[in-house]
């Protein structure tokens, strides 16, 4: 009966704390941060309200469900949050929401978002103060990621560009790699794992509950030079499938 009292309450849990996330996402898209381009003119500060308006709100959302004990989580390695840009925070990704963590860990960081997002009613108002960068276009992509870098900003990417399957290998792709050869950028490492296999992962619906709760790591690993990593390679291209090969390597370690 315990068990079963304990799945039912954080079924109810996921449920609130999932409609919590689209009511206040609604609200932040459709009502508040639209508000910015009316009262805040100067892009920059614009750009630094919106980001940490959504690092507040998501990093609520990461409390919400602990409080509510949906899940549990614990955080390393913060002392080895910088300032310091031309910096690429690559993660792997298992669950739906990874993001939530690391950017409420990281506010400020560029996030790449889909499509579907950056043009969804209820969202653009929110993406567009934030000035985050659209994948919708590939070359577009790359280069305004390149740019923002050798401009000083740190980067969030996650290298599979999707959730991963449980049990398949790593399948990074290559578009990390190239930016990070193509921007010189140091690699900040962030491992993720989650001690319950498959929740909230690619092919489980956010409201499969596993019979014993959830606890995430989010471990932020020390900083990983590109020259200490790819120092071998003879040409561009040569250092991307390099670095490719030793990021997943690093994180098939890691998580093995």
């Amino acid at each position: 009966m315990i068990k079963q009292f304990n799945y039912i309450w954080r079924l109810f849990g996921s449920c609130f704390c999932f409609f919590v996330f689209g009511f206040v996402g609604m609200l932040l898209g459709m009502l508040v941060l639209p508000l910015t381009f009316v009262f805040i003119r100067e892009p920059g500060k614009r750009k630094k309200i919106a980001r940490s308006t959504i690092g507040l709100a998501l990093g609520f959302f990461v409390w919400l469900m602990k409080f509510m004990r949906v899940l549990d989580y614990r955080i390393e390695g913060i002392e080895r949050i910088s300032p310091t840009g031309n910096r690429i925070i690559i993660a792997n990704h298992p669950s739906l929401i990874d993001v939530v963590y690391l950017l409420s860990i990281f506010p400020m960081a560029d996030c790449v978002v889909k499509k579907a997002i950056k043009y969804n009613p209820f969202m653009r108002g929110a993406v567009g103060p934030a000035d985050y960068i659209s994948n919708d276009d590939t070359v577009s992509f790359l280069e305004d990621s390149i740019n923002r870098l050798k401009a000083g900003a740190t980067l969030m990417l996650f290298p599979e560009g999707t959730r991963t399957v449980p049990g398949q290998p790593l399948d990074f792709k290559m578009g990390a790699a190239s930016i990070a050869v193509r921007a010189n950028a140091e690699i900040l490492p962030v491992v993720i794992k989650c001690t319950q296999a498959g929740y909230l992962s690619k092919h489980k619906p956010w409201y499969w509950i596993p019979e014993q709760k959830p606890v995430f790591e989010i471990l932020i690993q020390p900083p990983l030079s590109l020259n200490d990593l790819v120092s071998e390679a003879h040409s561009q291209r040569d250092a991307t499938h390099k670095l490719n090969d030793a990021l997943i390597a690093y994180y098939s370690a890691h998580l093995d």
